[in-house]
């Protein structure tokens, strides 16, 4: 290639690079950043920041950008503008809770530009896009939400990990899912070498800071943060008797928050000994129980004194967000069993790995 063609072929790649990050924005329908377009090398772009403009309102804004429009625009440019109004008045129906139409404006939005052919996933990310900025989603999909396979990731939290068990149980039945675990108990720790999780050594609370440990001396299954909990399940040793350590630990709403920007499904799995109440009432304060799919958990009312009318009360709140199923991953537990368990688990981690 000579230098002058050469000097022609990276002059259209650069003007081609910035219309792909503006047509990706355009696509999943994230205004605010495509309306903040500051150098405009076409009319395409002038439609793309109108109708980023429209769509947040800024009416003023748009009768400027406007102007510097063609009287007669071109084709690609007329459809742009007109897939605003389809987006405006998808958003519209969906205020109105009018489903139908709203499926079918926001449909429109994006076959008027694009085509049938290539519409059928980004017509349903851009849907859920704009009804999670109307807050009349549950969830949504952003560009990062999807692997270098273009399939959407899912993410388990396990909390209160104890020695992996859980982690394994999960994975051999949803292989295609990501996992985090929190265990604050070190002695517990050395089981992750080689599970497929990320171990965060922290533990999980209302709030981010640092907190009192009570570790459960005598197979470390019962510890908790819960002060009025029984740690020793057969209350051989009593509370006062068991050690007490300080450990970080973390506001599980806004780590959930964090992650829905990038997870389509999160599954999340709590055994934290007593401390779910605290942590699925604030999730239920802040809004962030949307972000869960389904929840496993093994609930310890019973453990805390918790009156049974109080349990009964946040699982009311909490059905029309999620299935809530009984979680129980002992049998894939090895902390102090014997050398047989240590086995299985050996050659399950060969098939899961």
């Amino acid at each position: 290639m000579s230098d002058i063609k050469k000097q022609r072929y990276h002059s259209r790649l650069d003007a081609f690079h910035p219309m792909i990050e503006l047509y990706n924005l355009w696509q999943f329908g994230y205004w605010t950043r495509l309306a903040q377009i500051q150098t405009i090398q076409n009319e395409e772009q002038l439609a793309l920041k109108a109708s980023a403009q429209l769509q947040l309102g800024q009416i003023e804004q748009v009768k400027q950008t406007l102007k510097d429009i063609p009287e007669r625009p071109s084709e690609q440019t007329a459809k742009l503008l007109i897939s605003g109004v389809f987006n405006t008045l998808g958003k519209a129906h969906a205020i109105l809770e009018d489903k139908e139409n709203s499926e079918k404006n926001f449909k429109l939005a994006i076959e008027s530009y694009i085509g049938k052919t290539r519409s059928k996933h980004i017509i349903q990310a851009r849907k859920n896009e704009q009804l999670a900025q109307l807050n009349k989603c549950t969830r949504w999909i952003s560009l990062d939400s999807y692997d270098q396979r273009g399939q959407i990731k899912k993410l388990f939290i396990d909390c209160g990990g104890h020695d992996g068990c859980s982690t394994i149980k999960f994975k051999l039945s949803n292989p295609g899912y990501e996992i985090i675990t929190f265990e604050g108990n070190p002695e517990l720790w050395p089981y992750y070498e080689n599970l497929p999780t990320q171990l965060i050594k922290k533990l999980v609370s209302n709030y981010t800071g640092e907190i009192e440990f009570i570790i459960d001396p005598v197979d470390a299954d019962g510890s908790s943060i819960v002060k009025e909990k029984n740690i020793d399940f057969h209350k051989e040793v009593k509370n006062e008797d068991c050690p007490v350590i300080v450990m970080p630990c973390i506001d599980l709403s806004e780590f959930i928050r964090e992650k829905a920007k990038y997870y389509q499904e999160i599954v999340l799995k709590l055994d934290v000994e007593g401390a779910e109440y605290a942590i699925l009432e604030k999730m239920h304060q802040d809004d962030t129980l949307k972000y869960i799919t389904k929840l496993y958990a093994e609930f310890h009312w019973y453990k805390i004194d918790m009156p049974k009318e109080q349990h009964d009360a946040l699982i009311e709140k909490l059905n029309p967000f999620f299935e809530i199923e009984e979680w129980d991953a002992a049998e894939f537990s090895v902390h102090k069993k014997g050398i047989s368990n240590k086995k299985i688990r050996q050659q399950i981690l060969k098939a899961i790995n």
